[in-house]
């Protein structure tokens, strides 16, 4: 990874925060609410677009929202093979939700987002 000077400077304000300049989140193409997480290597810090993973086992293939976690595809199938989506996302935990599951059918009030 070569690292590159982006020509701008940014003064953190009061509350600690920084703001990006606007050509480099034209360049980038970062928007509000874009999510993105710190690195911190050498006294230097880095900053990366969050890259969501599943809650069980930490991957990040095939991630999809599942109400308010991430699972990937392989753990949202065992999810579904153990009933697991039935007891996990059912309407009475859960009564806002639509009803579409991974597979397309429509059952037990999963909603992928």
């Amino acid at each position: 990874m070569k690292l590159t000077k982006a020509g701008a400077v940014a003064t953190v304000d009061e509350k600690r925060r920084i703001a990006l300049p606007d050509g480099l989140c034209k360049e980038l193409g970062i928007y509000p609410k874009d999510q993105f997480e710190f690195l911190v290597a050498d006294g230097r810090i880095f900053m990366a677009r969050h890259t969501p993973t599943c809650l069980i086992c930490d991957d990040d293939c095939d991630v999809k929202k599942v109400n308010k976690t991430f699972l990937c595809g392989e753990c949202r199938k065992i999810l579904w093979e153990h009933q697991g989506f039935a007891r996990l996302f059912n309407k009475d935990n859960f009564p806002n939700i639509g009803e579409n599951l991974p597979n397309g059918d429509f059952k037990d009030g999963l909603k992928l987002v």
